[in-house]
Order: C-alpha cells, then sequence, then structure tokens
C-alpha cells in the first residue's frame, strides 16, 4: 500500500480536505469550484475525497453546513451579548450578519445559493424540517422578531417568519451590495466613508421599524 493511499484513511484528511476546500471556494467562488482542484491542494490524488463526501455536491454539503453552524453562532453571540431592548438585540444580529459576510464572504455565499441550498436538501444534519438548532440561524432571527412584536416594535399583523424574511432580505442585500463593492462607490460618491456604510444604513433601520412617533 502507498503512502498516498494510505493517507486516504487517516483521520486528519477529511478536516484537511474540508480546510482546503475553503481556500478553494474563497479563490474560486461556488460556480467555480472543483473538487480535482481540492485533491490537488490536498496532495492527494482526485479519487481520495471520495472516501469521505458524495463527490463535489458532497463537499459543498459539508462547507454549507460549517457555513450554516458559524453563522448561527454569530447571530446568538451577538444577540445574547447586546443588554439593550428586543430592537437593540435585532440590530445586533444585523451588525453580526454584515461582519459574517466580511470575514467569510465565500460561505455567506454558498449558503445561500442555488447549489448550496440543494446541498442542504442532502444533508440530513441541516436539511431536515425542522432544521438542527445549531444550523437554524433563521430561527435566530425569528424568535427576535417574534419579542420585538411582543414588545410592540415591528408590525403586529404579520407572522414572525414574514417580518423575518424581510429582515433578513434587507440585511443580506446590504451585505451582497458590499460585498460587490456598490455600497462603497455610493458611499464615496456622498462623501462618507465606504467602510461604515451598510453599518450606517443598517442603523437607520431603526427610524424605518419604529416610526417617527416612536423613535424618540
Amino acid at each position: 500500500m502507498s503512502a498516498e493511499t494510505d493517507s486516504y484513511h487517516h483521520p486528519e484528511l477529511k478536516a484537511r480536505l474540508l480546510e482546503t476546500a475553503r481556500l478553494e471556494l474563497a479563490q474560486m467562488g461556488v460556480r467555480n469550484f472543483s473538487l480535482r482542484a481540492v485533491a490537488g491542494r490536498a496532495g492527494v490524488s482526485r479519487t481520495a475525497p471520495y472516501r469521505h463526501f458524495e463527490g463535489r455536491d458532497g463537499l459543498l454539503g459539508a462547507l454549507t453546513a460549517q457555513g450554516f453552524l458559524e453563522l448561527t453562532a454569530a447571530l446568538r453571540e451577538a444577540d445574547a451579548g447586546c443588554p439593550g431592548s428586543s430592537l437593540d438585540k435585532l440590530l445586533a444580529q444585523g451588525s453580526a450578519y454584515l461582519d459574517f459576510g466580511r470575514r467569510r464572504p465565500e460561505l455567506l455565499e454558498l449558503i445561500f445559493s442555488n447549489q448550496g441550498i440543494l446541498a442542504v436538501m442532502k444533508d440530513a444534519s441541516i436539511g431536515r424540517s425542522p432544521p438542527s438548532a445549531d444550523y437554524d440561524a433563521f430561527g435566530v432571527l425569528e424568535a427576535r422578531v417574534a419579542a420585538c412584536q411582543a414588545e410592540g416594535i415591528l408590525s403586529l399583523g404579520l407572522p414572525p417568519y414574514m417580518v423575518a424574511t424581510l429582515v433578513w432580505s434587507t440585511v443580506h442585500g446590504l451585505s451582497t451590495l458590499e460585498r460587490e463593492g456598490v455600497l462603497g462607490h455610493m458611499a464615496v460618491e456622498r462623501g462618507l466613508a465606504p467602510e461604515a456604510a451598510a453599518n450606517t444604513i443598517l442603523g437607520a433601520l431603526r427610524g424605518l421599524y419604529l416610526g417617527p412617533d416612536l423613535n424618540s
């Protein structure tokens, strides 16, 4: 048995492949992600990843799971670490989401891409319904929205999941526009600091959510 063949069963190979896959994803993006390139980066044959993952989709599914796990933890930490009102905690989650998009743009793009969603559907750990709490980033947001509604903040006439979807869409859109440089260009044109544009807009949502009569 060759050294390389023996390395297929090394207990650290799966972790090494995942780490290498994250580098490949960061540099090449979801569309150009290549299982062959991951194997090359890891220094194993192109068939070695199949010992641990069901091809390219299986590896993307594992990366998607990591992404949801890390995003969920980030939102929970931001929520628990904010001492203010439910609205303050909601905006803290938004800031954490933006920060995650800056630190892990490749993961945020993956987990909400078509390929990421398909991978989730095949992965029992995060694709089942309801999802495991450790991977339920949306559940963290929805629970905070429900708490806001209980305090008389946000729309009381819509179910929490619908309002949470609106909030998520807003913050995810800000993150995407920031990643693509759109917000930065707009900020420069208006004499604002480009690195602060997304957070400034996020903070302005307080007035939008509360309305002029409740924002004092």
